[in-house]
């Protein structure tokens, strides 16, 4: 690990930033406990051809993440797409950013995909609009059922 003094001037910013984020950053990635309930709910795993579009959505992303050898799903929910904001100049921010978009896309089209065969399965018709899959794609972190 370098030392402050070997550190340039302008990088002493990011180089401060990132040991105050050390430790929340290094943190294992855990997927909530209000999702897990849906990933885990009967209605998630037993899709028919009256299961509401929300489980069909459910079961594909749980798919994902059970699915280790699936486009680096690895257990993890899909990627958000989106980064903190911090300290950076403008063309590694971009770099970095477009590294997680790209990551992003590839997941929501994973799970896009997985949806278009549960739809098959249970003799509904496909999904040709992916807007939509695309947001539920980038914000599976936040599902949760509302008591």
């Amino acid at each position: 690990m370098k030392n402050r003094e070997d550190v340039e001037n302008e990088e002493l910013e990011n180089f401060d930033e990132a040991i105050k984020a050390a430790n929340t950053a290094l943190q294992p990635t855990k997927i909530s406990s209000d999702t897990e309930k849906i990933l885990n709910d009967g209605k998630c795993s037993s899709l028919d051809s009256k299961s509401d579009n929300f489980w069909v959505i459910a079961r594909a992303v749980k798919d994902f993440v059970d699915d280790h050898d699936a486009h680096g799903g690895r257990g993890q929910l899909p990627v958000r797409g989106t980064l903190p904001d911090m300290f950076s100049d403008s063309e590694r921010y971009i770099k970095l950013l477009n590294i997680y978009r790209n990551k992003a896309n590839s997941d929501s089209e994973n799970v896009f995909k997985r949806v278009q065969s549960h739809l098959e399965h249970i003799g509904r018709p496909v999904v040709r609009k992916r807007m939509k899959m695309t947001r539920v794609s980038f914000n599976t972190h936040f599902l949760g059922v509302d008591k």
